[in-house]
């Protein structure tokens, strides 16, 4: 009754990388068979199973591939003989070139690179140096290149000191990253209640009046310029800001100083 709750897996994908995706199923096969009990089962039922779930495609290749009749009524000798043909498929130079072209991405956390490079590593058959090649690669294909100067100080520097070196770097920088975050959000609410900061000289410049109108302008601006003084009847001034003498008696004015520029 266990074998009709759990649903069985999805076929064989004989699309794309072959190989990954036989790894796949195969894994599935073997979680689902012990979920369900079918070990505990006749050899013909579990190979029934077997074959019935895999796919129409992947059934074709089972059927071509050399066997004898009661290997072929055997799941497990079924599983090694497809395993063998997927198998040849792969490259494992061309295994090994991905792997060592792997970097961490822009948008990608270290741990979801760790995972990346897990999986890549299962199809270089590495041997003896997975762990030396695994080290290398988490530490080249890191993206920032601040984050490599720790592990390379490392003189004796193991796989799992590089992961947990590499952990605490990206855990530090999105720290500091918050806390700069926070900093700046405070000091902009800060200036929203004080209001924008005035540069002084700036600021003096507009708010001295202005020597030839009386007013407080932007450089430039001085609506005197050009015209003439009720007072003196002197050009580019008003006579509210005139500092020369009325005529009498036929005396000259006292002299007037300099015109305003049109860039006052």
């Amino acid at each position: 009754m266990l074998q009709f709750l759990i649903p069985p897996p999805s076929k064989m994908d004989m699309t794309g990388d072959l190989v990954s995706n036989w790894d796949f199923f195969r894994d599935s096969w073997k979680n689902y068979a012990t979920a369900t009990k079918l070990a505990d089962k006749d050899k013909k039922i579990v190979t029934a199973t077997l074959l019935s779930i895999m796919g129409k495609e992947c059934l074709h290749v089972c059927r071509n591939l050399p066997m004898t009749a009661d290997e072929r009524q055997d799941a497990d000798v079924i599983l090694t003989k497809l395993s063998e043909y997927f198998i040849l498929k792969r490259n494992k130079i061309y295994e090994r070139y991905v792997f060592n072209s792997r970097s961490q991405k822009a948008d990608e956390s270290f741990d979801q690179f760790l995972t990346a490079l897990r999986k890549l590593a299962t199809t270089c058959e590495f041997g003896t140096f997975e762990d030396e090649m695994f080290r290398d690669r988490i530490v080249t294909g890191l993206r920032d290149h601040g984050h490599r100067e720790c592990p390379l100080r490392e003189s004796t520097l193991t796989l799992q000191k590089a992961i947990d070196i590499c952990r605490t770097n990206e855990m530090v920088a999105s720290q500091r990253h918050k806390m700069e975050q926070s900093g700046t959000i405070h000091f902009a609410c800060e200036e929203k209640k004080r209001g924008p900061r005035e540069n002084p000289r700036r600021s003096s410049h507009h708010t001295r009046p202005c020597k030839y109108c009386g007013d407080t302008h932007a450089a430039g601006n001085c609506h005197a310029y050009g015209k003439t003084c009720a007072k003196c009847n002197k050009k580019n001034h008003l006579a509210k800001v005139c500092q020369s003498t009325s005529r009498q008696d036929g005396k000259k004015s006292k002299p007037e100083g300099k015109k305003p520029g049109k860039h006052q």
